[in-house]
C-alpha cells in the first residue's frame, strides 16, 4: 500500500504507474492524480505541451526516416532532407489500403513501425518523388479516367512528372 500525496488516499501498488528510476519502482502520485495534474498542464501551457509533442513526433519520423532512408535522413530518389517533406513509401505500393487496413497515420503509423522492429518493404521518399512513383505505377487515377498507357508511364520515368496526365486526362504538358 502507498499513500498519493496529492490525494492522501492510501492505495494498491497497482493504482501507481511503475517507475523503475524511483526508490520504491513507483511515481509519487496515484494515476488518477497523474492524469489531472497532466491534463492541467496542457490546459495551463498550450504552447509548452504542442511544442514538446511536436519535438517527440519529429523526433520519431526522423527515426524511421533514417532508417529506411539507408542510415541518412532523405529522399533516396532526389536527395530531398527537409524532414517534413519526407514520407515513407511502401515499396510495392498498396500504402493506402495497407494504412486503412491498420487505422493508422502520421506518427501512430511510424510508431508501428518501430514498435514492429522495422519490418521490411519500405523506403523513405519526399511527397513529389512519392506522387510520381504513385502516377507512373498507375495507383493515383480517379474514378472515370482511364489507365495510364504503357507509353505513358515511359513518358512519366523519363521527364518525373513534367510527361504525367492531369487526374482528368488530358495532357498538361507538351510531349
Amino acid at each position: 500500500m502507498k499513500t498519493c500525496p496529492r490525494c492522501k488516499l492510501t492505495k494498491p501498488f497497482s493504482a501507481f504507474y511503475a517507475d523503475k528510476h524511483r526508490k520504491g519502482g513507483f511515481r509519487i502520485y496515484c494515476i488518477p492524480c497523474t492524469i489531472e495534474m497532466h491534463r492541467n498542464d496542457r490546459e495551463n501551457n498550450p504552447d509548452k505541451f504542442n511544442s514538446y509533442t511536436k519535438k517527440c513526433r519529429d523526433k520519431t519520423k526522423a527515426n524511421v526516416m533514417t532508417h529506411y532512408g539507408n542510415g541518412v535522413c532523405l529522399c533516396l530518389m532526389c536527395g530531398e532532407n527537409r524532414l517534413d517533406c519526407l514520407t515513407i513509401d511502401h515499396i510495392n505500393g498498396g500504402g493506402t489500403k495497407h494504412l486503412k487496413s491498420l487505422g493508422l497515420y502520421g506518427a501512430t503509423f511510424y510508431r508501428w513501425l518501430i514498435s514492429n522492429n522495422y519490418p521490411i518493404g519500405y523506403q523513405t521518399l519526399c511527397a513529389n518523388c512519392q506522387l510520381i512513383k504513385k502516377m507512373a505505377n498507375g495507383e493515383c487515377r480517379r474514378k472515370g479516367t482511364t489507365p495510364i498507357t504503357a507509353s505513358e508511364r515511359k513518358i512519366m520515368s523519363e521527364r518525373g512528372a513534367k510527361g504525367a496526365r492531369s487526374r482528368w486526362g488530358t495532357s498538361k504538358y507538351k510531349q
